[in-house]
């Protein structure tokens, strides 16, 4: 049981991870490109 626990545990931390990243990258392209345009 506790393993099961900790895949599902890790599995979703995995994916805010990786939906987190995903989302910071887009916010700092848009805010890359808005620095560029006058």
């Amino acid at each position: 049981v506790f393993i099961s626990i900790a895949l599902i545990l890790g599995d979703g931390l995995y994916n805010f991870v990786k939906i987190l990243a995903f989302t910071i990258r887009n916010i700092y392209d848009q805010f890359k490109n808005r620095n560029i345009r006058p």
